[in-house]
């Protein structure tokens, strides 16, 4: 079987919408072979496909730009579209799942919850210990959700990687409802 029927039932397989999203991504997204065939299927199913995405250079050539400022700046905005100042509550923007899947998962999740589980294995007074415990039940809770948000917002290259965040984003706040209860508990007696 060749690459063209490969590509060819790939395209089949997807439903309109689907169909749509991967148009609308643009040529520069596909090898030379897979446009072609994309196109074909867009046409033959008389979808109407959005235009496709303009194939803009992040920065100019190395000779033109020797220090590769051009292509710093191009890259911050790409990260960085809107103002500091427009950004808004960061809690928020992770509850809504505006933050960027890889850091709220591995700067957050991983490493805030790490980090937490640092600070609690420490040796602290008896009563110092249920209050910090308190204290990271809802960063738990909130990272985990907004983890969850992160998932469901994602539309990068490797989608199937959300359902397995949201599971662990899922189990994470099961962990912090338990924890929290057993801070409770143990603060009660």
């Amino acid at each position: 079987m060749s690459d063209g029927d490969e590509l060819r039932r790939h395209f089949a397989s997807l439903s309109d919408v689907e169909l749509t999203e991967e148009y609308a991504r643009g040529e520069a997204s596909y090898q030379a072979a897979a446009w072609p065939v994309l196109v074909a299927e867009v046409e033959a199913r008389k979808l109407e496909a959005p235009a496709p995405v303009p194939v803009t250079p992040l920065a100019p050539a190395p000779a033109e730009d020797p220090e590769g400022e051009a292509a710093l700046e191009a890259l911050d905005r790409a990260y960085h579209p809107r103002p500091l100042e427009q950004v808004g509550n960061p809690v928020v923007r992770l509850w809504r799942g505006e933050v960027p899947l890889w850091f709220a998962y591995w700067v957050l999740f991983i490493g805030g919850v790490t980090a937490w589980r640092l600070i609690l294995v420490f040796p602290w007074p008896r009563g110092a210990i249920s209050w910090l415990a308190l204290a990271y039940v809802p960063y738990v809770f909130i990272v985990s959700w907004g983890l969850f948000s992160s998932a469901e917002t994602y539309k990068g290259p490797y989608a199937w990687i959300a359902p397995l965040v949201k599971l662990q984003a899922a189990l994470g706040i099961i962990g912090a409802v338990a924890a929290g209860v057993e801070a409770l508990s143990g603060s009660a007696r």
